[in-house]
């Protein structure tokens, strides 16, 4: 039972991620898991934190060269590899690897005292000078790997790498699993002005590094931190936009948009158009509201209050995948919004399809005969 249990919380991540049907996931540990913990790699684009059963730990995402991917080993339909994902999503999530110095060995100390007399100072600062020093200051984060601007989708990675592992493993070429959005909706958009209600929380950002410490959840999807489902600020604060980077063109906040849709996560904004007096800015942000209009009559959001997302994340959570007569079918209360989708594996990579919905299934018949 003990075994039991362990390989459970292997899976719990991967199978809480995709819904899917949890025969066809087996992950397990190979070997015991060394004292200590660091950064490591799985995959040349993934980056890690936690503990392995080899022990290879670097101090800085920078210098963690040791690639565990080449560790892995497939035995029958069980897929073996050397550190815990459930335990690895966790620090990534909960932003526990921000105990170590991601300044890739810099004096953090020095850093410190820096970020410290800015601080005490940025509100006697006049405003181009206060955004020059944070320009200065923060220029460099699109450089670090880790986690990386403008969108870090690690946690998202590294869960698709996983699934894609398993289905080698049961020598499958596509999974079914509870699509991450209603309807089918491709993506989800929510503006909010820093609400959080006893349900669910806005206040992770998924890639911080304009604050007085970088980090980051490294998601662009919702997730439950025991019963408090977060919705991560995927995209750049006005704030940030405007006293950091470039205020006046929306690039960036369309790039963003662009890598997260493109991926089917959320784009979560929040902003204070009601504090910002220039015009400029006031400007970037009724076309940030055009942006948003134009991707939903275009199909590629779904347009929701954070409420609304967090009672159907909620919902699905509690949706499960059963076999009956040859087919796949979606169970549990708000079953007749999801939509069952599945996950194909093309190379080493996942890519996504839909079953057809009820509507469209008797067209999908007639063009395949």
């Amino acid at each position: 039972m003990l075994e039991l249990g362990k390989k459970a919380r292997l899976n719990a991540a991967l199978l809480d991620y995709f819904r899917c049907p949890g025969g066809l996931i087996d992950l397990a540990l190979r070997g015991d898991l060394c004292p200590g913990e660091g950064f490591f790699r799985f995959g040349p684009d993934v980056v890690c934190y936690g503990q392995s059963s080899l022990g290879y730990y670097a101090e800085t995402p920078e210098k963690a060269t040791c690639d565990l991917a080449y560790h892995v080993r497939i035995e029958g339909t069980t897929c073996y590899i050397p550190f815990d994902p459930t335990a690895v999503v966790e620090n990534l999530r909960r932003e526990r690897y921000l105990g170590r110095n991601l300044s890739d060995g810099g004096d953090e100390k020095q850093a410190r005292l820096v970020r410290k007399a800015y601080y005490r100072r940025r509100l006697h600062l006049d405003v181009p000078i206060h955004r020059r020093l944070r320009r200065l200051w923060w220029g460099g984060g699109e450089k670090k790997c880790f986690p990386s601007r403008p969108v870090d989708r690690t946690v998202d990675q590294l869960l698709e790498k996983l699934l894609a592992l398993a289905m080698k493993a049961h020598r499958i070429e596509k999974i079914p699993f509870i699509w991450f959005w209603p309807e089918g909706q491709k993506s989800c958009a929510i503006l909010a002005h820093e609400v959080e209600e006893s349900s669910y929380d806005m206040s992770v950002p998924s890639v911080e590094d304009v604050d007085s410490q970088r980090g980051g959840c490294c998601t662009i999807m919702p997730f439950f931190i025991g019963n408090v489902l977060e919705l991560p600020v995927t995209m750049t604060r006005d704030c940030e936009l405007f006293n950091t980077f470039s205020g006046d063109s929306l690039e960036l906040w369309q790039r963003e948009s662009r890598l997260i849709t493109e991926n089917h996560g959320l784009l979560s904004f929040i902003t204070h158009p009601d504090f910002v007096p220039e015009e400029r800015a006031r400007a970037t942000c009724a076309g940030l509201l055009a942006h948003l209009a134009r991707l939903r009559r275009q199909g590629e959001v779904w347009m929701a209050p954070p409420r609304d997302v967090n009672r159907w994340w909620r919902e699905r959570a509690r949706m499960t995948i059963a076999r009956e007569a040859g087919r796949w079918r979606i169970e549990g209360p708000g079953r007749e919004r999801a939509r069952l989708a599945y996950a194909c594996l093309t190379g080493d990579r996942i890519t996504y399809t839909f079953e057809p919905s009820p509507a469209e299934r008797p067209l999908a018949l007639a063009a395949a005969a």
